[in-house]
Parts: structure tokens; C-alpha cells; sequence
């Protein structure tokens, strides 16, 4: 029988390091890539097509934008940078005047000039719209999904507003964090959005989890990332647009997105 008296064996303190290298280093921080906004940017839905098409556009390199961005608060960072990381690598980026690294064209890019200089107008808008909705082709939908990246609490907020009175057709479910969720049902957002019948769940999705409804053949999200990686995972078709637009197929059981 082991001696349960005899005392554990002390393993040597290892100090935490990380590698002195990548991102850890400001030469490896600056910008590679240029892109110039010419068409308006400002709804959560445009910033994700923003995202989306930066992301293609300059794989796992850096850019800097400037130009046409507006309202550049978390919620809008949180799915810009999801699409940029699943059209691309995107892991770092630059906004001209709002980013901390970016007071200005020149120390984004650390006074080098920029590899490439690619704008970004209103048709590759309309394109990069056509391209998260090659995957949809019946107009029937069966699920709507919304919180990918995890859903903040305007998005309750707004979703809250748009079922109000309204009974769903379709499966919908919506994602967030614990903390997100406990502050939505402090308020009262929870409650309603469950009323309507929709389903809110902490700390998943639908593509990691590999889960959506029981049938489900087509689905509506409003996140670029989302539609990206959906299909590929669960075999669904899947919708992409605005909040509302999903709101509108959730309580009709139709999809009637546009580009507007």
C-alpha cells in the first residue's frame, strides 16, 4: 500500500513567457494593405460585408482603412473582424482616426507605403451581398439564426423591438454570452423574445455546436461570418441580411432580404 504520509513531488516554477515575436513586436504591427471606403459603411450588416470582403481581399495580411466608416462602436468591430477572419486570416487591423495604432495614414503603415491600394465601392458592395447569398435558393425558411458573433444587448434590444406583438413561423434561436444574457433578462429582453416563441441560449452557436432545429433546410442570419460557415457545417442553405430582414422570415416564414 502507497504511503498516503509521503509528500507530493514539487515540479520546477517555470515563469510564463510568450515568444518575442509576431504582434508581440511593433515592427510586425504595421499595416501591408491599404483599402479605401468609397460607399457609406455604418449599418451592423454593412460592416460585416466590409469585413467580408477585406478579409478575401487581403488574406492574412494587414489593412488599414479609411474613408466612408461611420459609427465605429464594439458591436460593429465584433462583426467586422469575425468576417474579416473567416473570408481571410485577418487577425489585425487598422481604422485611420480610430483604432488606437492609427492616428494617421502613415504610422498605421509604419512609413512604408502600402502593397496594394484596393478600394471599395458600391458594386463590390452589391457583389460581396451576392456572394453570402450564392448559398440560398428556396425563399421558404425553415430557422433563423442570429448571434454569430455573440449577440450584444442593443442586438437584444433591437430584436426585442421587432417581434414585439408578433408570434414566430420559423425556428428561432439566438445566441450570446452568460453575461449579456443576464443583463438582457434583468431588463426584460429575454422575456419577450421567448414570448414570441424564439429561444435564447449562452456560450454556443449553431455551426459549433453542428446543431440547428430538426428539418431545417434553410436558414436566415444576419452575420457574414455566420453564413460563411453554416452551410458548410450542418447542409442547410442559408439567407444573409439585416436583423430585420431575419425578423421578417422568422414571423412570415419567407425570406424577402434585399440590398438596400
Amino acid at each position: 500500500m502507497a504511503d498516503a504520509s509521503r509528500a507530493a513531488p514539487k515540479w520546477p516554477q517555470i515563469p510564463a513567457a510568450v515568444p518575442d515575436w509576431g504582434f508581440h513586436r511593433d515592427e510586425f504591427r504595421h499595416a501591408t494593405h491599404l483599402i479605401e471606403v468609397e460607399t457609406p459603411v455604418e449599418s451592423v450588416m454593412d460592416w460585416g460585408m466590409l469585413g467580408y470582403f477585406i478579409g478575401g481581399a487581403v488574406e492574412e495580411r494587414i489593412p488599414v482603412i479609411t474613408g466612408a466608416i461611420r459609427q465605429a462602436d464594439p458591436l460593429r468591430h465584433k462583426h467586422f473582424g469575425a468576417a474579416a477572419a473567416s473570408s481571410g486570416g485577418v487577425e489585425m487591423y487598422h481604422m485611420i482616426g480610430i483604432t488606437p495604432e492609427a492616428p494617421s495614414l502613415e504610422t498605421a503603415l509604419g512609413g512604408w507605403k502600402p502593397s496594394a491600394t484596393i478600394k471599395y465601392g458600391i458594386e463590390d458592395r452589391r457583389r460581396v451581398y451576392e456572394t453570402l447569398n450564392a448559398n440560398g435558393q428556396d425563399t421558404k425558411v425553415d430557422y433563423v439564426m442570429l448571434g454569430c458573433p455573440h449577440a450584444s444587448i442593443e442586438q437584444f434590444r433591437e430584436v426585442a423591438r421587432l417581434l414585439d406583438g408578433n408570434k414566430l413561423q420559423t425556428h428561432l434561436w439566438m445566441f450570446t454570452s452568460r453575461a449579456v444574457k443576464a443583463e438582457a433578462d434583468l431588463i426584460g429582453f429575454t422575456k419577450a423574445i421567448e414570448d414570441a416563441g424564439a429561444i435564447v441560449m449562452t456560450d454556443t452557436c449553431s455551426s459549433i455546436a453542428r446543431a440547428v432545429p430538426n428539418g431545417t433546410k434553410v436558414a436566415a442570419v444576419d452575420s457574414a461570418k455566420q453564413v460563411h460557415y453554416l452551410p458548410a457545417m450542418t447542409g442547410v442553405e442559408a439567407w444573409f441580411g439585416s436583423t430585420e430582414d431575419c425578423i421578417h422570415a422568422a414571423v412570415t416564414g419567407r425570406w424577402a432580404g434585399e440590398l438596400r
